[in-house]
């Protein structure tokens, strides 16, 4: 009996060494939305701090729903500026919130959690970057979206 103990405390062991040797992202911050919407002029800032070497990065945002958003999709603007060159883009990210059977796409019972792929960038040593989010839909205010954040990690060479 206690040797079956002792190995059943070494494989969770194991699996844990195992589970936190995984990469952690370098950045990966959330800004809350106001409880009364996402108003369209509210622009939220993200700034992402330099890169310790040159390499390709992965981004991805994420949004943080609640039930009871009133649209299928979600058209989110993300603009980046890398320092200190100040090369800048704009992508236009179409987020697909309820599936054809009316079903959250996101994972999670009352609130939703979705991750968003971005275009992937190749940053040299030293470089930072400001990161710009807005919505892009008629309405001007969109309630039931409780947060947005960003997430950089380093790509595999």
């Amino acid at each position: 009996m206690r040797y079956t103990l002792y190995i059943y405390i070494g494989l969770v062991v194991s699996m844990l060494t195992l589970a936190a040797c995984g990469q952690r992202p370098l950045y990966y911050h959330y800004e809350n939305i106001s409880t009364s919407g996402w108003d369209r002029v509210d622009t939220l800032h993200f700034d992402i701090p330099a890169m310790k070497h040159d390499g390709d990065y992965g981004f991805q945002l994420g949004l943080c729903t609640s039930s009871g958003y009133p649209y299928r999709d979600l058209s989110v603007i993300v603009e980046h500026r890398v320092m200190p060159s100040q090369q800048s883009k704009r992508d236009t990210i179409y987020c697909d919130i309820i599936n054809e059977t009316g079903h959250p796409t996101g994972d999670g019972i009352s609130l939703f959690q979705y991750s968003f792929p971005l275009p992937s960038l190749s940053l040299k040593e030293g470089e930072s970057l400001q990161f710009n989010v807005y919505h892009n839909m008629r309405r001007e205010i969109l309630p039931n979206i409780s947060s947005v954040g960003i997430m950089v990690e380093e790509l595999p060479l």
